[in-house]
């Protein structure tokens, strides 16, 4: 198992946090980091590494959004 974090900045959206998970491999990651960035943008890490920033397309929320973008660093 790999850990990974999820890091989220003050946005409007809510407080600023890191959330950190283990997940088997990206694949996995990138699920768990989907649901549990809900309708704010985060960076994903794998240890001290910038895997890519989620980012939700504006003015959509769920349940009717796009699946989440994830923008390669």
């Amino acid at each position: 198992m790999n850990i990974y974090a999820l890091r989220f900045s003050d946005d409007g959206q809510g407080v600023a946090k890191r959330l950190e998970f283990k997940a088997d491999d990206l694949n996995a990651a990138l699920v768990i980091a989907r649901r549990e960035a809900g309708r704010r943008n985060a960076e994903l890490l794998k240890g001290t590494t910038r895997i890519c920033t989620i980012r939700r397309p504006s003015g959509m929320v769920p349940p009717h959004s796009p699946s989440v973008h994830c923008v390669p660093i």
